[in-house]
């Protein structure tokens, strides 16, 4: 059920065509004055909150085999533990998510975690697809790069959006189908990259955020960039066609 939360002082935010409703600052997120919302957010500070799970069902490992993520179903929705970073309790319909962080994880973490991991998670439960993914949108659709970490995604994202090309997404691509046809919503205006591939294209006199303490990546606010390009291309809210899906192999430098 979709509900107006303004009226409780949340804050309110678009991205993944998803009304949010929180009561921290998205920075970098476009917020949104007055909207149905589709999902609650809220932090808490007992681990009691969510239920003890009896079984983790999938976990997931960075590539050197240190432990990510892990996943339990519990009453009500599912738990998604970060390893030594913090808890989100997910509702089964997606409509609500809880978190709790562990001691003395900065803001910046937990907000790309709920941006970039979490969130993109609840896509599948909204009856969407989340890809693995960086987009931007040509004349013709938008044109998709999927590939490992470290393949080049956001790198050669940004230096499409650098040449006049609108960003649709960094890092996850949400799919839908329409009228037998795949949709894409856009994520929000931000790229998150490596120091290297940050000077090269946007030079290295901006002032560039982390990410998440555990990276070195910086993030990249470009909704005033986006607005003027958007001025002179159909970028949507809504969804646009997916043109082509391209995959990359292995690492890039530059």
């Amino acid at each position: 059920m979709c509900r107006n939360f303004k009226e409780f002082n949340h804050m309110l935010y678009r991205l993944y065509g998803l009304v949010i409703a929180i009561d921290d600052l998205l920075e970098g997120v476009p917020s949104v004055a007055h909207a149905e919302v589709v999902i609650q957010v809220r932090r808490t500070t007992s681990s009691k909150s969510f239920s003890t799970p009896s079984h983790w069902f999938m976990d997931w490992h960075f590539p050197e085999g240190e432990l990510w993520l892990s996943f339990a179903k519990v009453n009500g929705g599912y738990l998604l533990r970060f390893n030594k970073l913090a808890d989100f309790f997910v509702k089964n319909d997606g409509n609500e998510i809880a978190f709790i962080p562990k001691h003395e994880v900065p803001t910046d973490t937990i907000q790309h975690l709920l941006l970039d991991q979490v969130i993109p998670l609840v896509i599948n439960l909204k009856g969407g697809e989340a890809l693995h993914a960086s987009a931007v949108l040509t004349p013709h659709g938008v044109v998709a790069f999927a590939g490992p970490a470290g393949s080049g995604k956001s790198t050669l994202t940004g230096g499409l959006f650098h040449l006049g090309y609108p960003l649709v997404s960094d890092d996850c691509l949400a799919l839908f189908q329409k009228n037998e046809e795949i949709r894409v919503i856009p994520a929000y205006p931000g790229l998150r990259l490596w120091e290297d591939a940050l000077v090269y294209l946007f030079g290295g006199n901006g002032t560039y955020k982390s990410v998440a303490h555990y990276t070195n990546k910086r993030r990249v606010e470009i909704e005033k960039k986006q607005a003027l390009i958007v001025q002179n291309r159909s970028l949507s809210s809504d969804s646009m066609p997916l043109l082509i899906h391209l995959k990359l192999k292995g690492r890039t430098t530059l």
